[in-house]
């Protein structure tokens, strides 16, 4: 069987995710059940914890849903490779360098990250849109 190349770094990001979550769910497990720790965690410590892991939490469980949507829809029409599976990594590298355990520490380069996977998404969709039409009139015509 063969697979579209589109399919790989969709398979990668899905991987990333469970990295992602396996390093932030220990931070939000010890703040769930921060009772059970001795020493217990004080007041102060409990607000700025719960406000640091809900942040890191919250940015790891974030999926881009609409990026698998995509992606599959061009594996299934068979338009996985070339430009698409370019874009497709573009914005499976740039998504994940802004995602919890590697995020970029420097502001500029965060936005850079943002910056190429917002551009990369929209041209992944764009992509998608125009290989619909295309397929659309071939059948019509």
């Amino acid at each position: 069987m063969t697979y579209s190349p589109i399919i790989l770094p969709v398979v990668a990001l899905a991987i990333w995710f469970l990295v992602v979550l396996l390093t932030v769910l220990p931070g939000y497990l010890r703040l769930a059940f921060a009772e059970d720790f001795d020493p217990p965690l004080t007041e102060e410590e409990k607000a700025r914890n719960s406000e640091r892991s809900a942040e890191r939490f919250t940015s790891a469980m974030s999926q881009p849903v609409l990026y698998y949507v995509i992606c599959f829809a061009l594996a299934h029409m068979g338009a996985g490779g070339g430009l698409a599976s370019w874009l497709a990594w573009a914005f499976a590298i740039s998504w994940a360098a802004t995602r919890p355990p590697v995020s970029l520490s420097n502001k500029h380069l965060r936005c850079g990250a943002h910056t190429v996977s917002s551009i990369s998404m929209y041209a992944l969709a764009v992509y998608a849109g125009i290989q619909v039409t295309r397929d659309l009139l071939a059948a019509g015509g």
